[in-house]
Parts: C-alpha cells; structure tokens; sequence
C-alpha cells in the first residue's frame, strides 16, 4: 500500500466489510453511473464496479492514479475510468456526456468538506445524489435537527439544496493510517427546490441569526446588522410578522421559519451582501 500522504488527507478505507456496508446503503442499480471522490487504491472503486455501469474514478494522487489504472488493466476491469484531477477544479459536466444523473461517491478529507459540499451544491442540477462520508463532527452538523447543539448555520444552508439523511457511523479503526475521530457515511439528495435568486438573502440572515449563538434571536440578528440602519424595534416587528417569537434563540428555528423570515427581512438587508 502507498504511504498516505498527510497533506492530501489521506487515509484508507480497509475494512472490508464497511466498504460493502456503504456500497449496500447506497442502494444502487444495475444501470447506474458512481463518479467517485478520491479513488485512493481502489479500495472501493473495483467492488462499486460490480453494482453499476459505469465508475468514473477521480483522484488527485498521480502516483495511486498510475497503480489504479494498472490494476485495473490486470485485472481487465472494463466499467472503471481512473480521471487524474482535483475535485474542486474539475467540471463535473466535462467528464462525460452522462445518459443519466450520476451518483457521487467518496471519503471526504475533513479539511476540504465544505468545499466540496459548495461544489456538489453548484452542480446539483447533474447529480442524482450523493453518499459520502465525513467525519463525524461534520457529519451531525449535516444531519442535526433544531433544538440540538450540531444544529446551525451548516445544516441549513445545506438543507436550502438538498434532504441530508445519517445513514451508519464508521469507527476510526477501519482506516490506515487510522484518525483521530471517528467517521459518518450520509445520503444527500439534491430535492430542494427553493429558488436560487433568494439563496443569498436566505444566507445572509441564517449567518446573522447564528453570529451569537448565546443570545436571542432578536439580539444577534441587531448586533449582525448594527451598520445597516434597521432599529431593534424593527427587527422585532419583522420577527412578530413572520411569527417567531424574539426570545427564542437561532438554533430552535426550523428552515421554515428561516424561509419566511428571510423573505420578511428582504428590505432591510444590505443590496451588496445579498445580491
């Protein structure tokens, strides 16, 4: 096995039996198309080959891109195309001319998650969805509920796009060289469909509502928007109009209530920072 590389954040899935817990989780068909997020040694590349059409492998790595394709060429693999590349550089529409909404697969290192998230996000009118696995602290502030302390401006902001579902925890100890925290595989699927013009503003007010998270809703969004001219008492109103309650804090509203506010609170918002 190639010595993992600490800078790209690297570390091998090796335990067999998660790697076809996932690929069962992923509930994939016959006809179905994997572009998969950092192929390292194959580790789950070649067994995904045996449920779908058609794997488009990607990895940064040219040393384990060289390995891949030989092994793959041994092994007279025909369904499996290794792209040498950087995920957040790539086009994902310029890897093929797809005949059906791909699935995206992947271990994703921690220090890049949310980059790849925005760039699933961007590409979300391609892809069908995507099974992924984070680590865990990232994972459950993608799957938190209100009213929890994962809950915050990363779960909905995500939630704008797409439903985020946990699907199984992975222990640290499958992997080599093994981290320090253990991992969640999760289900994204892109099936939100709020409108893209009004993502912005619905940005803006999430961020301002979770900018001081120990006090009330009514209190960080003024402190948030001291510079825009709107008085406390309007932020009030415009809460009471969109019927939530000042006192309650960020994190025990619903993406509902964040829609409605956002809408209420249009007006008032800087034209720079929403537009």
């Amino acid at each position: 096995m190639t010595r993992p590389k600490k800078s790209l954040g690297q570390h091998f899935l090796v335990d067999k039996n998660i790697i076809e817990k996932i690929i069962r989780y992923a509930r994939l068909k016959q006809d179905d198309i994997v572009i998969e997020i950092g192929a390292g040694h194959g580790e789950l590349t070649i067994p995904l080959s045996e449920h779908v059409s058609q794997v488009f492998a990607i990895e940064k790595d040219p040393g384990l891109c060289y390995k891949l394709r030989k092994r793959i060429g041994e092994e007279r693999i025909r369904n499996i195309k290794v792209i040498r590349g950087d995920i957040l550089k790539l086009d994902l529409r310029e890897i093929e001319d797809f005949p059906k909404r791909p699935v995206v697969m992947g271990n994703i290192p921690y220090n890049i998650s949310s980059l790849i998230l925005k760039k699933l996000i961007s590409s979300k009118e391609m892809i069908e969805r995507a099974i992924l696995m984070f680590q865990l602290e990232y994972a459950k502030r993608l799957v938190a509920s209100p009213g929890t302390k994962d809950y915050g401006s990363l779960t909905l902001l995500v939630s704008y796009h797409a439903t985020v579902k946990e699907l199984f925890s992975v222990s640290k100890n499958v992997f080599f060289p093994r981290p320090s925290v253990d991992s969640m595989v999760v289900e994204i699927v892109f099936d939100k469909r709020y409108p893209e013009s009004e993502e912005a503003v619905f940005r803006f007010v999430v961020n301002a509502a979770f900018s001081h998270r120990r006090k009330n809703i009514l209190n960080s969004l003024f402190e948030y928007m001291k510079g825009s001219g709107i008085r406390k008492g309007g932020i009030r109103n415009v809460l009471l109009s969109s019927n939530i309650s000042p006192e309650l804090r960020a994190e025990n509203l619903s993406i509902e209530d964040f829609l409605r506010l956002s809408e209420k609170m249009k007006k008032y918002l800087p034209k720079e920072q929403v537009e």
